[in-house]
């Protein structure tokens, strides 16, 4: 009975620390090599698969709730109440304003948090979960009116080489304007142009709000 096979969630499960010498456990035969008189045998499954009992109970799009067991340079391990899983949470999907390392530092370990589950591999034995996904999405609020083509006026936030990082009037985002998107004249195309702070009319040259991207000119 190799150890990969005593449970679901523990990723290096000990043989040693879960059962002693003379304990009678029930085991499924998975395998069985006659030529090789060999018998493969799993405890794990006669137990029930936590990943597949958490994806009929919460299927995705479902919100749940987690304490924060672990964090990492670039994500949240979140331990979602009633199951024995860690819920994976990416940085990146924490906020939808603020930068991911910025918003990692505001957690701590122990914290409960309100996640969306985004993705369950039961194979895998893995659950993807967003924090930002169950709040108002700022982007699709004020672009859902909008078409392309139309005119909005945008405050420049700040620049550098190649574009100008702007903030449309009522909105809490900013967004990029390409450098070739500045001018149709090349020579007119600098940044350096733009000292800050100005408020400018761009176009929105193409937009689509499932993927949550646009490209303001």
């Amino acid at each position: 009975l190799h150890s990969s096979e005593l449970s679901w969630t523990k990723k290096n499960p000990s043989a040693k620390k879960m059962f002693k010498i003379g304990d009678e456990i029930s085991c499924v035969i998975t395998e069985i090599d006659k030529d090789k008189r060999r018998v493969a045998i799993s405890h794990k499954m006669t137990l029930e698969n936590p990943f597949t009992l958490l994806e009929k109970k919460f299927p995705v799009e479902s919100i749940v709730e987690g304490t924060i067991s672990s964090i990492n340079d670039y994500a949240i391990y979140l331990k979602i109440d009633g199951f024995d899983i860690d819920g994976f949470l990416h940085s990146n999907d924490l906020s939808y304003t603020g930068k991911p390392e910025e918003e990692l530092k505001k957690y701590r370990k122990g914290e409960k948090l309100k996640v969306k589950i985004l993705e369950i591999k039961t194979s895998e034995q893995k659950v993807r979960v967003g924090h930002r996904q169950t709040k108002p999405d700022p982007f699709k609020d004020f672009f859902k009116d909008k078409k392309i083509n139309q005119t909005i006026t945008v405050k420049i936030e700040s620049k550098d080489n190649k574009s100008l990082f702007v903030r449309p009037e009522g909105c809490e985002m900013d967004f990029q304007i390409k450098k070739s998107q500045i001018a149709i004249n090349t020579a007119d195309a600098r940044p350096s142009r733009f000292t800050g702070g100005e408020r400018i009319d761009c176009a929105i040259s193409d937009l689509n709000l499932e993927k949550r991207k646009v490209i303001l000119s």
